[in-house]
């Protein structure tokens, strides 16, 4: 959330994806209850197989304007690894 704040003004839209099997009713009163200001959108196999699948979760993309996946993380890494992602593909468009 603190990075949909402050990134979102330079054009950052975070967008989570939960792979929950309880679907709407089992996700929204978390997102309600944690007041989640970015998109959270229910995942499944098949958008899993879309992103080439997910073995591990967290998996966290960087994905271009246009589209593209310019990088990806699998697993849990630090907010300052995240942010220095965030600024890294801001700044560039890629992500090393």
């Amino acid at each position: 959330m603190d990075f949909q704040k402050e990134y979102g003004p330079r054009g950052l839209q975070i967008i989570g994806v939960s792979m929950d099997d309880g679907g709407r009713d089992a996700i929204a009163p978390f997102v309600r209850r944690t007041g989640i200001n970015y998109v959270v959108l229910l995942g499944d196999n098949q958008v899993s197989s879309l992103y080439g699948g997910l073995d591990v979760l967290p998996t966290t993309y960087y994905i271009s304007p246009h589209g593209d996946v310019i990088a990806f993380v699998n697993g849990v890494i630090s907010k300052s690894e995240i942010e220095r992602d965030i600024e890294q593909v801001l700044r560039s468009g890629v992500k090393n």
